[in-house]
């Protein structure tokens, strides 16, 4: 991933949420997105792509790319190729 010329820290009001090793923004108390969206910002294909939360370094939840859901500054994910058996 490029270097940002803001050295990573974003716009004022802004945070970061992260999926995987990038890096994705959202308003500074958070924002509603789709999985889409979440993976959009962080240039994924939600074709491509499936989308899980991270909660304590644990795959949580899939949310499908229509699915909203409140992201804050500092959440995780894990995206993984679609129909990939990982077991």
């Amino acid at each position: 991933m490029a270097e940002q010329k803001d050295g990573g820290k974003g716009a004022p009001g802004e945070g970061v949420y992260h999926v995987n090793e990038r890096q994705g923004r959202v308003a500074a108390r958070g924002e509603d997105l789709t999985g889409r969206e979440i993976l959009d910002r962080v240039g994924l294909s939600p074709e491509k792509y499936e989308l899980f939360t991270v909660v304590h370094g644990k795959t949580g939840e899939e949310i499908p790319p229509d699915r909203r859901i409140h992201v804050d500054p500092g959440d995780h994910f894990r995206a993984t190729i679609r129909n990939t058996d990982y077991t």
